[in-house]
């Protein structure tokens, strides 16, 4: 099993972030891994029961997954689980007001396809959460200044 954790503080407030993280539309925006992510199931906002398929590059490798969302407390996060899929994890976002900042923490658990390797899948992954989380900072703060990146 394998573990990443990351977490950034965005000066936008947390009914923003929350809606800008559950628009799986913009993942490819800010996740780097990701090449085309969408709705299978529940229409556009996010909600316990829905499915999104996407398509994305970890590390080095295609894969194709279906996740569910569960557990959507908005503005204060929700999980991602595969339902299909050649790596099984759940990943969980949780949001926090600062003042006038949100405080995201995303942490996910998996297990990779060969367990031999999963320490260097740890940090792989940690290193690919902290860029995305960067990234989605960028975009959030721009976008909230009314540029774009």
């Amino acid at each position: 099993m394998f573990t990443a954790r990351g977490s950034v503080i965005v000066q936008r407030p947390i009914d923003e972030v929350f809606q800008f993280l559950t628009d799986v539309d913009r993942y490819p925006e800010w996740q780097h891994s990701a090449y085309t992510v969408h709705h299978e199931t529940g229409g556009k906002n996010v909600r316990a029961g829905s499915r999104i398929r996407d398509n994305r590059n970890l590390l080095g490798k295609q894969m194709d997954h279906l996740y569910e969302i569960s557990d959507v407390n908005p503005p204060h996060g929700f999980t991602i689980k595969t339902v299909s899929g050649p790596v099984p994890f759940t990943f969980r976002w949780q949001l926090e007001q600062v003042g006038d900042s949100t405080r995201i923490v995303g942490q996910g658990e998996g297990e990779w396809t060969d367990p031999n390797n999963e320490e260097q899948v740890a940090i792989a992954g940690e290193r690919m959460l902290e860029g995305d989380l960067r990234t989605l900072k960028e975009v959030l703060e721009h976008e909230g200044r009314g540029k774009k990146p």
